[in-house]
């Protein structure tokens, strides 16, 4: 039995905080959530007439990700998910922490290299959004249509 509060927040962003719209293509970003909340989200989207494009992570695979990565290969991520960003209409992220110290053995400078290439891929796609909701750990954003 699925939480009834997963479906009442999934519904929430959805239909209030991006105003997902038939044909649009939506985003989620799902790091360290709940299975059963992913698909109470991809069922929201789905009922607002949108299409759902969902990408999970795990904050340990993240991790050794980061642990070894570069400027050229942070650049390159960056690209990847600007090039995907800009062929949505909308963004959900989720973040949840089964381990708040799990990056916590990874060097400054390599955090540092994903940090930038993640905020300037997120601030460049969001220059043209309608609205925006960031509250904790959640953030979403509507493009407006052209």
């Amino acid at each position: 039995m699925t939480d009834p509060r997963y479906r009442k927040l999934a519904k929430q962003l959805v239909n209030y905080s991006t105003q997902v719209k038939k044909g649009d293509r939506v985003l989620l970003d799902m790091i360290d959530v709940p299975d059963e909340f992913s698909v109470e989200l991809m069922r929201a989207v789905r009922a607002a007439g949108g299409t759902p494009f969902i990408e999970v992570r795990h904050t340990r695979v993240t991790r050794e990700i980061l642990r070894e990565t570069s400027g050229k290969h942070a650049a390159l991520l960056r690209d990847l998910e600007l090039f995907r960003m800009k062929k949505m209409q909308a963004y959900i992220a989720i973040r949840g922490s089964l381990n708040a110290s799990e990056s916590a053995d990874v060097p400054g400078a390599c955090l540092a290299l994903h940090s930038v290439s993640h905020d300037r891929c997120w601030i460049t796609a969001s220059t043209k959004r309608a609205g925006a909701c960031s509250a904790g750990r959640r953030r979403a954003w509507r493009r407006r249509r052209a």
